[in-house]
């Protein structure tokens, strides 16, 4: 459902640059016009995409540590499209139909990408649930008290004391 509707915000927003005309749209800034650092927007949409040059960092991320070339092209593709007055959401969206869902940071919370984000927790679950029963098994199990009787017959009693006495000697 939420892939629908993200496309349908990708759709509505492409008809509407089409359809509007000129006089009525927000004058296009040049990407330099935008602060990085004055604006959140930006670093809320970088910090969400992920940089394709293998350092596996945030776009914000990598071109302020690794300076790649990569990174820079799309923080500027980023500001570009915010001075023309694009939604950062339609930007995020944008860059997911140009490059997969792969660009993104963490995978959207939707279909089989559910899994990834329960199956931690029902790990831990369950290992909580095993460890407890195991617990409660060991706890049930009846402990062997100091006094038990042991069935012993005369032999083996009058045996024990006749090598007990034989260490008594040794000493």
């Amino acid at each position: 459902m939420v892939r629908g509707v993200r496309h349908l915000m990708v759709l509505v927003a492409l008809v509407w640059s089409v359809t509007t005309p000129a006089h009525a749209q927000v004058p296009a800034q040049t990407p330099a016009a935008i602060d990085p650092f004055a604006d959140p927007r930006v670093k809320e949409i970088e910090s969400h995409l992920r940089c394709s040059c293998g350092c596996n960092l945030d776009i914000w991320t990598c071109q302020r540590q690794m300076y790649c070339e990569i990174s820079p092209a799309m923080s500027a593709r980023v500001r570009q499209r915010l001075a023309e007055g694009t939604l950062p959401e339609v930007v995020l969206a944008e860059f997911v139909a140009e490059r997969g869902e792969t660009v993104l940071m963490a995978p959207p919370k939707e279909g089989f990408n559910w899994a990834g984000y329960l199956l931690p927790f029902v790990a831990i679950a369950a290992a909580v649930i095993v460890v407890a029963g195991l617990i409660r098994r060991r706890s049930r199990m009846a402990p062997a008290s100091e006094g038990s009787a042991v069935d012993v017959s005369a032999e083996q009693l009058a045996r024990l004391e006749a090598e007990l006495a034989r260490l008594d000697e040794d000493r």
